[in-house]
């Protein structure tokens, strides 16, 4: 049992690609080193997905925070996670083609992980890499989309796990520092995706509409 309050999460979706054109808004708050990091993309899909998401982080950020969206002091700490210095308040974005999201929260640091459902994945090798034989194991006696949709599934809550303290499936976290947490399958706006959010618990996850 939780002996304390719920901390609440802020969850917006955004949708992906944009039309044409219509990235200008996030481009415009962005860094000069966002913006060379968004030339770099090879595909303007890429390009696209990075500018609105980071955009929109910055002007979600800063309507929190108060002062513009592009001096936000935005940068990654030493286990690659996104924070703002000195501020109370912690963040995670996660992106795939298609879809983006991006969780925000005063209680305590969160991490939030969103991927398109592939079904050429070959998810029961990639299970037994990612989490061991025994799940991929388990996987393997699963048929057709069953085995898909719980691979994807899986995927997400550790990657949101990780992604709490800072990192990658593939970082070796200690059993301490992945302790008094709490994942939370999240409903994506669009089929064909899966999500979730991982933070200390209790979470109560508040879904917003309006981006400013």
């Amino acid at each position: 049992m939780h002996s304390r309050p719920a901390g609440k999460v802020h969850v917006w979706w955004l949708p992906l690609p944009t039309s044409k054109g219509s990235t200008d808004r996030f481009w415009d708050v962005l860094s000069c080193e966002e913006r060379i990091r968004a030339d770099r993309f090879v595909t303007n899909e890429a390009r696209d997905r990075f500018v609105v998401t980071r955009g929109t982080l910055r002007m979600l950020l800063a309507a929190r925070l108060g002062g513009d969206p592009q001096a936000l002091d935005l940068r990654f700490g030493s286990l690659g996670k996104p924070e703002v210095p000195n501020a109370n308040v912690w963040f995670n974005v996660s992106h795939t083609p298609g879809l983006a999201v991006i969780a925000i929260s005063r209680a305590s640091p969160v991490g939030i992980d969103v991927e398109r459902i592939d079904p050429s994945v070959d998810v029961v090798g990639v299970a037994r890499l990612a989490f061991g034989k025994a799940r991929g194991s388990e996987l393997s006696h699963l048929r057709g989309p069953d085995r898909i949709t719980n691979f994807f599934k899986a995927w997400v809550e550790e990657e949101a796990r990780v992604k709490m303290v800072g990192g990658s499936i593939a970082t070796t976290i200690s059993g301490e520092a992945m302790t008094d947490l709490e994942v939370v399958a999240l409903e994506p706006p669009r089929v064909g995706f899966a999500a979730a959010l991982a933070g200390r618990g209790p979470l109560e996850v508040v879904v917003e509409r309006d981006r400013s």
